[in-house]
């Protein structure tokens, strides 16, 4: 029984990276790198940022009009859940998801469309996230055509910054995630299980 539920969950993901894969993986950085090159990094932002609406939009409304149901369907045969994100959660879970490295940005979309995040939330906060995470390649674009010493600095500095923030709200996120699940175990054990605790760790 635990192979076939294996081989069951093996073969559901395949068919998941498959139908990524034919929709067409588009990497964000490529994206914007074009955009810099071609059109400056003002331009490159506004076509970028409208091109990130669209994937959006598209994204969402194919997961909701033809995947939602049949990806359900696959779930519930390999006896799989998909977890479900608390309303105080959606706005940090979309934000980690754009800046998170190695996922392509197709499959990101595709996720949190699949996921219980309202609409509104992965454009309004995926939008600004998605940006942020394809500036320096848009940035990238625009030096090519005359990279100076200063540019290359600027660059790496300004990469690490993005690391460095994406860090910090990831440490943010996480924090209040282990804040919240620890007043919520002292909500259940009651408050003089809760001070005991606090008064033996002080």
């Amino acid at each position: 029984m635990a192979r076939n539920k294996t081989r069951n969950r093996i073969i559901f993901w395949a068919i998941v990276a498959g139908f990524i894969i034919v929709l067409g993986i588009v990497s964000l950085s490529i994206l914007g790198i074009m955009a810099g090159a071609k059109f400056g990094p003002l331009n490159g932002f506004a076509v970028t940022g409208v091109s990130i609406s669209i994937n959006l939009i598209l994204s969402w409304w194919i997961a909701r009009k033809w995947l939602r149901g049949p990806v359900q369907k696959i779930l519930r045969k390999v006896e799989y859940k998909m977890p479900e994100m608390e309303t105080n959660e959606y706005a940090g879970v979309c934000i980690l998801t754009a800046l998170i490295p190695g996922p392509s940005y197709t499959l990101k979309n595709y996720f949190l469309a699949l996921s219980n995040l309202p609409f509104r939330i992965i454009f309004w906060i995926g939008l600004p996230a998605h940006s942020f995470a394809a500036s320096p390649g848009i940035l990238f674009g625009d030096f090519t055509g005359a990279m100076t010493w200063k540019k290359a600095v600027f660059l790496g500095l300004y990469t690490l910054l993005l690391l460095g923030v994406s860090h910090y709200l990831v440490h943010k996120i996480r924090s209040r995630k282990k804040r919240g699940v620890a007043g919520l175990t002292d909500e259940r054990r009651g408050p003089k299980s809760a001070a005991d605790d606090r008064t033996q760790h002080a």
